[in-house]
């Protein structure tokens, strides 16, 4: 049967827009939507069917295979009460990733090491110093300086979380040296002269056989236990049951949930989705998705609506710090690699690339020979090479990063004071933030989609400054300890949240007042760079007033219209 799609059209900035107000609708016309070379921002949908997605609910259904609501004979159901997990005293901890194997391991537990984290007694984890490849994982209790966990505090009460993670595990993005290298091996393989021995010797008959820029199935897998933990922990805080149907009036309230076009991401929050409401997802919330393209506006993909980040002095800062510190680091790993083969040389990107390899080939394929290559004392050089291209490229050493990240750290105000926002100097979209359809101000929960290099943005935008509390990353040398490391601030699936409670004035007072407080990755982060937010070493509180007028003041400090538009 054909049903009538229902859209509507409008301009901003010069840009045609088209978002999709009805879910009633007609597949052909869909598919025929989606073929146009024309940017379609869908704003308003139960869940988005794009190129060929879930397409099997869109397509008339055979009688060999009826779906269940044909079938029926489901048994006897009864939902029980959602979960409330954060208000627990002890929280999950997410310590493994399974099915991942650790390198020089048979089971996910890593063996030991004589060169460990902390002590020697710590088994030293590979797949912790990946840098920003590293699967996320929950860190300890003072990792940042505050003595307390992610759970709510004795005798407050939760009132909304605000949630940005980045998407799950991916495959290379395009323009790496990856299949460069792929290619080199392989090339040396055809004309027979490599000769590869030792712990080398996988290399005589590798192949690269990497995807680009996708989630690989470890991602997705990251991001449907992101979306069940979420409903275990925060289920509470959902206006109506998503494990029933809803009633009309509770429809107006499912709650919008935000990503961008990219393959990636759009499946990151598909899968997302997937673990917090259960499958099928259809009319249990709505998933809005923002163009991610030059010429459009996007708080979750900001570098791509401000030109002066994509100038070589700004956007290559990183790696050129990052090579400095290669040159230094890799000398003798490539001195000893290259003693084991013959019929071509590797280069210090080629060193750096294996190591990457052993990362990216673990989260896609469970395993990578290229992972026993390296010392614990060249994965943590590794980390750090990572850690310096974040610094200088997407943080605190760059001079972009906080009007990068004013856009979303601006909506997270707006949603903070229930204030909409008709006017902005940023990267947000007006059209889709001034609309409280598309962002809507009253939700309880509140999630949202983005990249590692937006998140490390929006941690300078909210002036965090515990995470730069050791200075500037110098490239001579690795700097021990440090406060900056892209493995705890922006791994795959990493999690920055807000939670907004009340709680006592006092303790025994029955005055009680709003605060604040933000969590990487499972860690309380202190928010004392904001004017009027003191440092609370016990919780990570901040009054939730003083925290929005903090904020205010922090943003009129940041520039974007001369940061992204000026002369440099």
């Amino acid at each position: 049967m054909r049903r009538a799609v229902k859209f509507k059209s409008f301009y901003y900035r010069s840009v045609e827009y088209s978002y999709f107000y009805s879910y009633s609708y007609s597949y052909s016309r869909l598919n025929m939507l989606f073929s146009l070379n024309t940017p379609i921002i869908i704003g308003l949908l139960p869940v988005l069917y794009i190129h060929g997605a879930w397409q099997q609910s869109l397509t008339t259904r055979t009688n060999s295979f009826p779906p269940i609501e044909q079938v029926g004979y489901l048994g006897k159901t009864q939902f029980g009460q959602q979960p409330d997990l954060i208000n627990y005293p002890q929280q999950p901890s997410l310590q493994n990733h399974f099915p991942i194997l650790e390198p020089n391991g048979t089971t996910s537990n890593p063996p030991p090491s004589s060169d460990s984290d902390s002590d020697h007694t710590t088994p030293f984890i590979v797949s912790r110093h990946w840098g920003n490849l590293s699967p996320m994982y929950s860190l300890p209790v003072n990792t940042f300086g505050i003595q307390s966990g992610p759970e709510i505090p004795l005798g407050c009460s939760l009132n909304q979380i605000h949630l940005l993670h980045r998407h799950g595990a991916r495959y290379p993005t395009s323009g790496t040296l990856l299949p460069q290298f792929g290619q080199a091996i392989q090339q040396a393989q055809s004309n027979g002269s490599l000769q590869a021995t030792g712990d080398l010797a996988f290399l005589n008959n590798w192949k690269f056989n990497l995807g680009s820029e996708v989630l690989t199935p470890f991602g997705r897998s990251q991001m449907f236990q992101l979306g069940t933990s979420y409903r275990q922990k925060y289920g509470f805080l959902l206006p109506y049951d998503p494990d029933q149907q809803p009633h009309e009036e509770q429809k107006t309230a499912l709650p919008v949930f935000r990503t961008t076009s990219q393959h990636r991401m759009y499946h990151s929050a598909l899968n997302f989705a997937a673990g917090f409401f259960g499958l099928p997802i259809e009319g249990k919330y709505h998933q809005s998705i923002i163009i991610e393209n030059k010429g459009f506006n996007n708080s979750l993909a900001p570098y791509l609506s401000c030109p002066n980040s994509d100038r070589p002095e700004r956007a290559q800062a990183g790696s050129r710090a990052s090579q400095i510190w290669k040159e230094v680091s890799l000398k003798e790993t490539q001195k000893r690699l290259n003693s084991l083969v013959s019929g071509l040389q590797f280069s210090i990107s080629d060193i750096n690339t294996m190591q990457a390899l052993c990362a990216y080939e673990s989260v896609a394929l469970g395993t990578s020979e290229f992972c026993n290559l390296f010392t614990p004392t060249e994965w943590k050089d590794f980390t750090y090479a990572n850690d310096l291209e974040f610094w200088y490229s997407s943080s605190f050493g760059n001079p972009d990063s906080a009007a990068l990240g004013a856009g979303w750290a601006e909506e997270l105000l707006a949603r903070l004071t229930q204030i909409s926002l008709t006017k902005s100097m940023t990267s947000i979209n007006l059209t889709l933030d001034a609309n409280p359809t598309t962002f809507p101000l009253n939700q309880t929960i509140y999630v949202d989609a983005t990249h590692d290099t937006v998140l490390t943005a929006v941690i300078v935008a909210l002036n965090l400054t515990s995470l730069a509390q050791s200075g500037p990353l110098p490239t001579d040398r690795r700097l021990e300890p440090r406060s900056f490391t892209s493995t705890h601030i922006s791994p795959f699936g990493a999690q920055l949240a807000a939670q907004v409670m009340t709680c006592p004035t006092a303790p025994g007072s029955s005055s009680s007042s709003k605060s604040i407080r933000f969590i990487l990755n499972d860690a309380v982060v202190p928010v004392d760079g904001l004017q009027g937010c003191e440092p609370n070493n016990s919780t990570g509180l901040c009054d939730l007033d003083d925290f929005i007028s903090g904020l205010e003041s922090r943003l009129a400090e940041i520039d974007y219209q001369d940061t992204c538009f000026g002369t440099l």
